[in-house]
């Protein structure tokens, strides 16, 4: 009998020692868990940015500085064939050290005054303008007085980034359309770089 006893005791010992195994993976497990719940949360706001400063360039009038016309053009005009870039400078009020921006877009409420293909609406695309240009003297060949382009009319590849995804839009009404341009990518490579210009 003193066997029995014996086994019956080595089987409690075992078990106790699992017992006291198991009972510490599961505070250890619990503690993390503990830790894991007091994580800060992530938080979105919406923000919205009127532009700054806003103007064109124009290929027929290339050395006119535009800042101060009623209208931004862009686009090619069907007669003339001059073609004319929007310039949108906007604030950049995030840090990229804590903001990361998921979703940006830009829109435009344009009146068209004429289209190449009758039934087929312009489409409009944007870039960032990698030249701090000045806005009172930005031109289609300058940046600055006396400053050129890489290329004229901001085509060289230090003069912006390649042209991203087209627009969608909607007609207002009669000729008067809301262009809506994904610009995320545009904006999360200005907020990383600091910089505050796009084109279109």
């Amino acid at each position: 009998m003193p066997y029995a006893s014996e086994k019956r005791q080595a089987i409690t010992a075992i078990f106790i020692v699992f017992l006291f195994i198991f009972s510490e993976v599961l505070i250890a497990e619990n503690n993390v868990k503990h830790e894991l719940d007091h994580k800060s949360e992530v938080s979105y706001s919406i923000y919205e940015y009127s532009a700054l400063t806003e103007t064109h360039i124009q290929s027929g009038n290339s050395n006119t500085n535009y800042l101060s016309s009623t209208d931004t053009k862009i686009g090619v005009n069907d007669i003339s064939g001059d073609e004319s870039r929007g310039l949108y400078r906007f604030a950049n009020n995030l840090s990229n050290s804590v903001d990361s921006i998921i979703d940006a877009q830009l829109t435009l409420t344009c009146n068209v005054n004429s289209v190449s293909n009758p039934g087929t609406q312009p489409m409009l695309y944007g870039a960032t303008i990698i030249a701090n240009f000045a806005p009172s003297e930005v031109s289609w060949n300058e940046i600055a007085d006396s400053i050129n382009w890489q290329s004229s009319g901001i085509n060289g590849n230090n003069d912006r980034s390649v042209w991203d995804v087209p627009s969608t839009s909607t007609v207002v009404s009669g000729t008067i359309l809301e262009y809506t341009l994904n610009v995320t990518k545009l904006a999360q490579t200005v907020d990383a770089n600091d910089t505050t210009y796009l084109a279109n």
